[in-house]
Formats: C-alpha cells, sequence, structure tokens
C-alpha cells in the first residue's frame, strides 16, 4: 500500500538473442491507474513503449533514453477533452528540463468547461509552475470544437522559467473574422 491505497507491481526480465526486455506493470486499482513499461536494453541505447492508463485517459509513447535525456519519438493521447500526439525532450536530473511539442488533433471545449478541473478551481494546481520546472511547450491545436464554433484552430507557445509561465504567443484562429493573439507572463 503507498498513500493507503493498494499498490501493484509485477517485473520481469528476459534475455533474448542478447537484447535484455524489461517488462514493469505498476497499478493502483482503487484509483484505476495502470502503467507498463517495455524497456530494451542494448549497447548502445536504452528505448522503449510505455502505456498509462487513467480512467477516460490513454497515452502511450516510444521514446529513447541516452544520456539521462528521453526522447519521446512517437505517441498518442487521448482522453475526454482532446486527442493528440506528444513530441520531444525531457530531462530528468537535476532538474526536469523540457522541450516539447503537442499536436492535437481535436479539442473539445465544451468537455473542459463542463469538467471538474474548471468546476472545482483545480486548474491552478495541475499547471506544473515550479521553480525547478524549466522548459518550452509548443502546442498545436487542429480544431476545436464547441457550441459557438467561433474558434477553429490555435497554436500556442509557452516556456516554463523557475516559477513563471512565459506565454510567447497564443495565436487562436477565429472563424472568418481573423486571429486573435495573446502574449505575456504569469507569476
Amino acid at each position: 500500500r503507498i498513500f493507503n491505497t493498494k499498490l501493484k507491481i509485477n517485473y520481469k526480465n528476459i534475455n533474448l538473442n542478447e537484447n535484455p526486455l524489461t517488462n514493469i506493470t505498476i497499478a493502483l486499482p482503487e484509483i484505476g491507474l495502470n502503467i507498463k513499461l517495455n524497456i530494451n536494453t542494448d549497447k548502445k541505447d536504452n528505448y522503449g513503449r510505455t502505456s498509462i492508463f487513467f480512467p477516460n485517459n490513454q497515452f502511450y509513447f516510444d521514446y529513447i533514453l541516452n544520456n539521462n535525456v528521453i526522447n519521446i519519438s512517437s505517441s498518442r493521447i487521448i482522453n475526454n477533452y482532446f486527442k493528440g500526439q506528444l513530441f520531444g525532450d525531457l530531462i530528468l536530473f537535476p532538474y526536469l528540463i523540457f522541450d516539447l511539442k503537442l499536436d492535437i488533433n481535436s479539442l473539445k471545449f465544451r468537455n473542459i468547461l463542463n469538467s471538474k478541473i474548471i468546476k472545482n478551481n483545480i486548474l491552478k494546481d495541475l499547471i506544473p509552475i515550479n521553480n525547478k520546472i524549466n522548459g518550452e511547450v509548443n502546442i498545436k491545436i487542429e480544431e476545436i470544437r464547441s457550441s459557438s464554433n467561433i474558434i477553429n484552430s490555435g497554436n500556442a507557445n509557452l516556456e516554463f522559467r523557475n516559477g513563471i509561465l512565459v506565454v510567447k504567443e497564443i495565436k487562436l484562429n477565429m472563424n472568418q473574422i481573423g486571429n486573435v493573439i495573446f502574449e505575456g507572463k504569469i507569476l
């Protein structure tokens, strides 16, 4: 048990033709979290595939680990709010530094507005603005679904810098009207 919740871990190490393969499954069944890792280690690189399932959320990604840098080469994210892909680099030590690109195929704006995240004002707890988290995220949204259909698509270029969220640019494509561009900082 961890945090008074059941924890299940399954670890299996297989050596096939001098290519070690490690399978790890971590589950917190009481909250519905399941993580599956398949890690291949050869003489040059460590690479693998990870699947994360949390109620109504699925995240799959392939990665290469080289010198404490995790390069996400392909991925798929599916949840109630959007479907998309995440690419880029994560550096875990000594601090979390990242350079990521999130491509969203479809954003369901009505689902976001009706979510517990907005209604209970817990968004501030989910956005990782911390002094030890630094990096950039570029977000491209192909289609925004809402009841008004005013906003068709958008792009966001964000940077987390020592506890400050720098909004380099958020550009929203307004249906047959033009574009709206936002810039600034969130302290």
